[in-house]
């Protein structure tokens, strides 16, 4: 509820926008399954902020970055913090600063364990500091219930999820996460016309097995330093999904030989020495398949393959 924006405190409007965020049925009633819900022990910022009015409702969300990646951290045994909220029973077990400001903050009067307990009424610290961490780093709250960023506090273990690793990738990966995006998408490994290619790890493991990298679906080193090395502009994987092979013939032939071309020369290098370059070039094709051949023509108009 905004009550710096006009009609942002309409109790109704509110609960729904609560009911879409927690994937609950947007009722705009108080209902049984909206008062569980807010009965849940969780973090203490916010899930919507005033800029998100109009905005479609994204996974994860992010609000700032560190201008620096090698952070150094300190932890106070006690800090005085009520979470108290009072509202069906909820309670707010800690919340956390964006960056650059660095505090994260627990609920004094809470009970913790390494995992939290249900017979026990503890929480796990684990998944709460994990969760906070993820505020301190940038990210905002989640929709997506089994991600660590999702605002209600869980038992066990935490496990990163598949959206955390795109949110954080998307502040501290940001010029290799632009430049695999754009270059998934240009090669074929990432097409939005084709229902579920648009997933980056499933792109990012058929790229690694077509250049014989470990197929691990991770922006390693290794993958980020081959995407940035010179390379053909054409794409290496058709829109159909089709398993690449070794050498591939999907863009048709030539029904006819020989084969006219004309050269529009560069400045680089002499012009004559341009041309033996390029004869050279269709030489080993005609070699290599006996019935092509090619001849160079100085009339533009009437060349078959065009060349600048």
């Amino acid at each position: 509820m905004l009550h710096s924006r006009s009609g942002g405190n309409d109790v109704t409007t509110a609960i729904r926008k609560f009911q879409k965020f927690f994937g609950l049925p947007v009722t705009g009633k108080l209902d049984q399954a909206t008062m569980k819900e807010m009965s849940k022990p969780r973090c203490g910022l916010p899930d919507v902020v005033s800029k998100d009015e109009g905005k479609r409702m994204k996974r994860f969300s992010t609000w700032g970055k560190w201008r620096k990646t090698d952070l150094k951290y300190y932890v106070r045994c006690y800090y005085a913090f009520d979470g108290k909220i009072g509202l069906f029973g909820g309670s707010v077990l800690a919340h956390a600063f964006y960056p650059s400001d660095g505090r994260i903050h627990f609920d004094e009067d809470e009970k913790y364990t390494e995992t939290g307990s249900f017979w026990g009424f503890s929480q796990s610290l684990a998944d709460v500091a994990t969760h906070e961490i993820g505020h301190a780093l940038g990210l905002r709250h989640s929709t997506v219930k089994g991600s660590v960023m999702w605002p209600i506090a869980k038992h066990g273990e935490p496990e990163i999820h598949e959206d955390d690793i795109k949110g954080i990738r998307s502040l501290y990966v940001s010029d290799d996460f632009v430049l695999v995006r754009n270059y998934l998408s240009k090669f074929g490994y990432i097409s939005h016309s084709r229902s579920g290619n648009n997933d980056a790890t499933v792109s990012v493991k058929k790229f690694q097995q077509f250049f014989g990298l470990p197929a691990t679906g991770e922006l390693d080193e290794e993958t980020v330093e081959m995407m940035k090395k010179p390379r053909c502009g054409n794409p290496d994987a058709d829109d159909n999904g089709l398993r690449v092979r070794r050498y591939d013939v999907g863009y048709g032939k030539w029904e006819k030989s020989p084969l006219k071309y004309h050269l529009s020369f560069g400045e680089d290098l002499a012009h004559d020495l341009q041309a033996r370059i390029f004869a050279n070039a269709f030489r080993k094709w005609s070699d290599a398949a006996p019935k092509l051949r090619f001849i160079r023509t100085f009339n533009r108009e009437d060349a078959d393959l065009k060349i600048r």
